[in-house]
């Protein structure tokens, strides 16, 4: 016998979602050109045959270093620079307020579960003071070496976010450690949350 499917899904994107766009303000705040960067030099890499969300990371790879404006860019910084994001008017009241309508169907006992499924960087998204409602955060992500960001680790394109909706689904919350888990077959009847529970 299975477990009743009675969990809720919100799963939002970030960027021009919940907050202004926040790679964007992360350019600006450093000083580059965002008009440059994504009008001309993404755009560029894109008409080469980029995927878009590599083409930025790579951007923003160039740009790393000594001399250069960001430096000895850090996770820890990202994260520090998303502490400081104002998010939209409403926020973060309506995680609350949203649990508490749900509350409230005691008889059927639903829950409700909130996620983050973002071509923007994880990092500034867990550092910013919303972070803290999400039971899942998923988005593009740095490896450092030698003090700073030198590699990309995860890149989440449009399609790439589907992936990340059936480990919802299928309850696959180890993901990133185990990538094949999203692909085992598993019964409708037996995924913790069905698509049609997710919004």
């Amino acid at each position: 016998m299975h477990a009743p499917q009675n969990i809720i899904a919100l799963i939002f994107d970030f960027d021009d979602t919940l907050t202004d766009e926040s790679t964007t303000k992360l350019l600006e705040a450093y000083g580059i050109d965002t008009k440059d960067f994504w009008q001309n030099r993404v755009s560029d890499l894109t008409k080469a045959g980029w995927d878009s969300a590599l083409a930025y990371l790579r951007l923003i790879l160039d740009h790393v270093g000594e001399g250069k404006p960001f430096g000895d860019l850090r996770n820890q910084t990202l994260r520090a620079f998303g502490s400081a994001l104002q998010f939209y008017p409403g926020l973060p009241d309506l995680f609350a307020d949203l649990r508490a309508t749900v509350a409230a169907h005691r008889l059927s006992r639903p829950a409700i579960e909130y996620y983050i499924i973002s071509g923007g960087l994880e990092e500034i998204i867990k550092g910013s003071s919303i972070a803290q409602y999400f039971d899942g955060i998923y988005g593009c992500r740095f490896c450092e070496e030698g003090g700073r960001i030198r590699h990309v680790m995860n890149s989440i394109s449009f399609t790439e976010k589907t992936k990340y909706i059936f480990a919802i689904n299928k309850g696959v919350p180890s993901i990133r450690e185990d990538p094949y888990a999203v692909n085992r077959k598993i019964e409708q009847a037996a995924r913790r949350i069905p698509i049609e529970n997710m919004i």
